[in-house]
């Protein structure tokens, strides 16, 4: 099965922020406090990120950008994936988590296209 190519990604933390792969860099954006990741795929899908203790892109030895989440440790994905970039997940209230996630869902991918 071949290989999806990421379009962008956009990243939406608790304190109500929004960050996206067409204004920023994965490595600049907030390490702390992220809710919700959403990836696009440049044949129109999307993938959701949710409810983790790390938020990461890291390179596969292919040279490909892998994008994922994870409830393991930082040491632990660190050991598993190449230069991984990672990011700390924050838990918030269910009602204002739900609200970030509908936002989330809504969302399209609309940039760089």
């Amino acid at each position: 099965m071949p290989s999806k190519t990421t379009a962008g990604w956009q990243v939406w933390y608790d304190d109500g922020s929004i960050y996206n792969s067409e204004d920023s860099d994965w490595a600049e954006i907030p390490e702390d406090g992220v809710l919700v990741k959403m990836i696009y795929y440049s044949d129109g899908t999307r993938q959701i990120q949710q409810g983790a203790d790390y938020f990461f892109i890291a390179q596969h030895h292919s040279g490909e950008e892998i994008h994922a989440n994870s409830t393991k440790t930082i040491p632990e994905i660190e050991d598993r994936y190449q230069n991984p970039i990672i990011k700390k997940g924050r838990w918030a209230p269910d009602e204002y988590y739900q609200n970030i996630v509908d936002e989330a869902m809504s969302s399209r991918w609309e940039r760089g296209n």
